[in-house]
This record gives structure tokens, sequence and C-alpha cells, in this order.
């Protein structure tokens, strides 16, 4: 019996030290637990406070570099517009300077608000097209300032018989000469039939000077029919003129699709679910069918660079 009883007193103990034992051992781990909880919620506080701090050091950079673009291209458009000699010329290096601002403004608040990036982007590649048309009327409208182009040449590309170019070329005062290197095509108060014929005629002067060149390069197909450097000239700005239509538009586009396939990520039931990988099909094609813009642009203004250096020359380009 008493055997017995301290056997049981044995069992009793080591049950006893057993239970102490495990209920210290799960405070322990609940301590530690508590403790990597701990740590891990103080490291994530840490690492959010230090790219806060980092994306405020990006913020600042970003947004200084962009105010000194801003006011870079800002002291060009004054000094443009405080000395407005060439209004066909000048109105289109306007446009060309307030293509840097706006497009270091439009990446720093992408920087800042990362969930408007999309709209911004449409902002940015909208202006950026339209810089794009303006850099080639630019081009003509520096290559048409009336130098160095034989009258006829000049009549019979603006369709007039060259009489009529003689009498127009020896009446009237000379012509106002621009450190550019053009001549002003209209006074600033000048109707809009007036620009136009401006216009018409720096396009006619641009397509005299490819006629006096001895080669004509060949744009995008066989001039069919017409003139050699008039086809040239048409098929560039036509080549770039699509880059104005398309580049807009599929922005626009990729914009409400990116807008459509985020409704349906959080289950929005204006986005089906199953109308995700179309979504995902029809963003890749217009990727797709943008740089193939991109290539036909720039393809037809470095023909037309190609094809009018020489003439560009003493515009150091």
């Amino acid at each position: 019996g008493a055997f017995t009883t301290l056997a049981e007193q044995d069992a009793a103990v080591r049950d006893y030290v057993d239970g102490e034992t495990q209920k210290l051992g799960e405070d322990v781990d609940k301590r530690l637990q508590k403790v990597y909880d701990e740590l891990g919620d103080y490291k994530e506080t840490t690492q959010d406070s230090f790219d806060h701090e980092r994306d405020l050091i990006y913020h600042w950079i970003a947004g200084t570099f962009t105010i000194l673009c801003f006011l870079v291209s800002l002291s060009g458009v004054y000094a443009h517009t405080r000395a407005l000699a060439l209004p066909d010329v000048q109105r289109k290096i306007l446009a060309l300077l307030w293509m840097p601002p706006i497009y270091s403004i439009c990446c720093w608040l992408s920087l800042i608000y990362p969930g408007s990036s999309a709209g911004l982007a449409v902002v940015r590649d909208g202006y950026e097209a339209y810089t794009i048309w303006v850099f080639v009327s630019f081009l003509v409208a520096v290559l048409g300032d009336g130098k160095a182009v034989p009258p006829s040449l000049n009549a019979s590309a603006r369709g007039h018989p060259p009489r009529v170019a003689a009498n127009a070329a020896g009446g009237g005062p000379p012509p106002l000469h621009h450190h550019l290197g053009v001549s002003p095509a209209r006074p600033i108060s000048a109707s809009p039939r007036a620009e136009s014929e401006a216009g018409d005629t720096s396009y006619a002067r641009v397509v005299a000077r490819l006629q006096a060149d001895e080669h004509i390069p060949r744009a995008f197909y066989p001039p069919w029919g017409h003139a050699p450097a008039r086809s040239f000239l048409k098929q560039c700005m036509i080549a770039t003129l699509q880059f104005v239509v398309l580049k807009p538009t599929l922005s626009v586009a990729d914009y409400v699709l990116a807008a459509a396939a985020a409704q349906g990520a959080v289950g929005v039931p204006a986005a089906p679910s199953g109308s995700l990988d179309l979504i995902a099909k029809v963003r890749t094609a217009i990727f797709v069918a943008d740089n193939l813009s991109v290539f036909v642009a720039f393809s037809g203004l470095l023909k037309v660079y190609h094809a009018t250096a020489h003439h560009l020359a003493s515009h150091n380009p």
C-alpha cells in the first residue's frame, strides 16, 4: 500500500510538473509571438516611414527640375512674345516651348498621385501628338522663306504662271529677315484668309525648293500622276498627321479599357470577369498599333529631314 501511495505521489508530481512546464512553455510562446508581432509591426512602420521619406526626396527632386524646366521654357516664351517679328515661325516655336513644362508637370503629378497617372498620360500624349504636327509645320515655315527659290519654280509650285510670280517678286518692299533666316509671311494683324494664303505660299515654297534638287527621295509609295516633290512632302505630312490623330485616340481607348479592367478586378458588375481576357488582348493590339504609328510618323520626319538637311544648313539644325 505504501508503494502504491508513493507511485501515485510520484505520478501526481510528474503530472503537475508537466502541466506547469506546458503552461510555462505556452506563456513563453505567447510572449515570443507578441514580441514577433510587435517587431513585425515596427518593421512595417519603419519601412513605410523610409518609403515615405524616399518618395518625398524623389518628389522634391522631380519638382525642382520641373520648376527649372518651367522657368527655362517661360523665359523662351517671354523672349519670343516680346519680339514677335515672324508670327508664322515664332507661334510654332511657342507651341514647341510649352511641351517640356507640360510633359514634366504631368510626370511630376503622376509621381505624387499614382492613381491619376493614366489620366495624366492621356493629356501628355495628346499634347505630344500636337507637338509633332507643330514641328512639321515649323519646318515648312522655316523652309518656306522664299530665299534662293527661282520665281518660275515658286510660281509653278503654287499653280500660277511665271509672269504673275515675276510681277509679285518685282514690286513691293524687300522682305524683312530675322536671325532664324525666315521672312515673315504676314503681319500680326493679318486676316484668316491672308493667313491661309500665307500658309499655302510657305508650303509651295518648300515644294519649289525640293523641285530644284536633282534627286527627290521617295517617301512611302511612288508618286502616281503627281509631281515628285509635292507627292513626297504630302506623304510625309500624312504620315505625321496619322500619329496626331491616332496617338490621343489610342491613349483614350487604353485609358477606358484600363478603367474597365480595374472595375472587373474589384468585382464591379459593370465589367464581367470573363471579359478581362478580351480587354487584355485589345490593349495589346492598341499597344502594337501605337508603336506602328510612332514608327511611321518618325520615319516621315526622318525622310523630311534627310531631304531638306542641306536647305536647313544655314539654320544650324
